[in-house]
């Protein structure tokens, strides 16, 4: 609920299923999970993108 991503979508994300997630969508993952940055930086690089 804190990520505001529907079930379906999250566990899309968990199987790797679908398209690479967007940016927004590891924001909110991140936002939930109350990450610290260092953990958000490796959400990022596990879904694609480069941190700097």
């Amino acid at each position: 609920m804190l990520s505001d991503l529907s079930v379906d979508y999250y566990t899309r994300l968990e199987q790797p299923r679908g398209p690479r997630p967007s940016e927004q969508a590891l924001t909110a993952v991140a936002r939930g999970l109350r990450l610290t940055l260092d953990e958000r930086d490796h959400l990022f690089r596990l879904g694609g993108y480069v941190c700097h």
